[in-house]
């Protein structure tokens, strides 16, 4: 059935609006069918490639927050490998990036939740979630993301940035 639907070719009349012209002409158009689906399933990409948009500026001011957060506890954010505990990470972004996280008490969570999926589509490489909590063994485990994963190695010393009991962030030794 689909290679009869793919010989047909499109049934209607069309401009192709995206970057893959030729699969957009020769596959996609013959299998939704009809003008209308067509203009729904374009009206849905640009609306997804809008946020994809948001997500890459967003992108750029978490990277440029934590940069400079980092700098301010007297790290190198070009070269030191940081573990950053996911409530650092809510209050850095949540000043950066207001509502980012969502409200209430659910802010680290959904902080959390968003910078997830934003490494799994690699607009934020710095950041890496190579293990669920950090350090290995001991009290002091906290959940949170790798800054700069890619330069650590087995020497390196991992720097953990946390808050402590009164909520100062700092260098946890």
């Amino acid at each position: 059935d689909i290679i009869g639907i793919l010989d047909r070719g499109p049934q209607f009349d069309f401009v192709p609006v995206t970057r893959f012209r030729e699969w957009e002409r020769e596959v996609l158009a013959p299998v939704l069918g009809d003008r209308a689906t067509w203009e729904t399933v374009m009206g849905i990409n640009q609306q997804r490639q809008r946020e994809t948009d948001g997500d890459i500026e967003d992108a750029q001011t978490i990277r440029q927050t934590l940069q400079h957060k980092l700098s301010t506890l007297g790290l190198d954010p070009d070269t030191r490998v940081c573990w950053i505990q996911n409530r650092v990470l809510a209050a850095w972004i949540s000043d950066a990036i207001p509502g980012f996280g969502g409200k209430g008490a659910s802010t680290q969570r959904g902080t959390t939740a968003h910078l997830k999926n934003m490494v799994k589509v690699g607009v934020l490489p710095e950041l890496q979630i190579p293990f669920d909590a950090w350090p290995h063994r001991g009290s002091n485990r906290h959940r949170g993301f790798m800054w700069n994963e890619s330069k650590r190695t087995d020497d390196t010393n991992v720097q953990v940035i946390g808050m402590d009991g009164e909520g100062v962030i700092r260098v946890i030794p």
